[in-house]
């Protein structure tokens, strides 16, 4: 007997084959496009989490800067008021010591028995000693301005010889324009029965950010060293005989004469 083999069915097998394997190779394709899309999503997103960190760093530390500056600032202004009052009462001094008997030690500072009482008043490096203090409104004193190189107030705004204030804001007027700065200061004395001692404190305030205000406090204590109203009494050098200090140039005043000063 003679077997016939079909060709056609090995061909169709062979084409099956390869039809099969074209589709495989298509969906492992398909499969490897897909992960790397995935794989792009999860570098984009620990890119952008290597990006924040830096970048919330370098915020914080332009916030940090920036509340440094105006804190150091602060502390400059305060420190200045303090040294403006000293000055009124130092020229007070100088006065006093050339026979000036109608000068107290502590004119031109408006101060309060006690700190409920103390006046609110500004202070300005600009004017004269006599005309440096003005007391202040009571809805607060103004702001203080810059010209873009000193801290004061504009002329055609401060009263003119340590007055009042007659505004809370003196507003942009030239080369002067507010800034965020506010400087108080508050005079008292520390005894009312003893005025001898005067407490000067300074107060400067900002606005930090859009909301948030920051103050800085400095405090300084000015003392009667030297008696006013002309009380300097002639025979105070060294060795003369005395009652008291403020009798002596000296300032001090021991066994009944006057004493060399340290």
């Amino acid at each position: 007997m003679i077997k016939k083999f079909t060709v056609y069915s090995l061909q169709f097998t062979a084409k099956s084959r390869a039809g099969f394997s074209n589709a495989l190779q298509t969906a492992n394709y398909k499969l490897r496009t897909g992960f790397t899309l995935i794989e792009t999503m999860v570098a984009i997103s620990l890119l952008m989490v290597a990006l924040i960190a830096p970048m919330s760093l370098a915020a914080q530390s332009l916030t940090a800067a920036y509340y440094a500056r105006n804190q150091i600032t602060a502390f400059y202004l305060a420190q200045e008021g303090i040294e403006i009052v000293r000055s009124v009462r130092d020229a007070n001094i100088i006065a006093i010591a050339e026979g000036n008997s109608s000068v107290n030690i502590f004119n031109n500072i408006p101060y309060g028995t006690n700190s409920t009482n103390a006046p609110l008043f500004t202070v300005d490096a600009l004017q004269v000693a006599s005309g440096a203090l003005d007391t202040c409104e009571a809805g607060g004193c103004p702001p203080l301005q810059t010209n873009g190189s000193v801290y004061g107030y504009s002329p055609g705004c401060e009263p003119a010889s340590g007055g009042s204030w007659g505004t809370v804001d003196c507003g942009t007027q030239g080369a002067w324009t507010d800034t965020t700065f506010v400087r108080t200061v508050r005079a008292y004395l520390l005894n009312p029965s003893d005025p001898d001692e005067l407490r000067v404190s300074v107060t400067v305030s900002w606005k930090q950010g859009s909301f948030q205000t920051q103050s800085f406090t400095i405090n300084e204590d000015l003392y009667r060293w030297i008696a006013g109203g002309g009380s300097v009494q002639s025979g105070g050098l060294n060795g003369s005989s005395c009652t008291q200090n403020s009798q002596c140039d000296s300032g001090i005043c021991g066994n009944g004469i006057c004493q060399a000063g340290l």
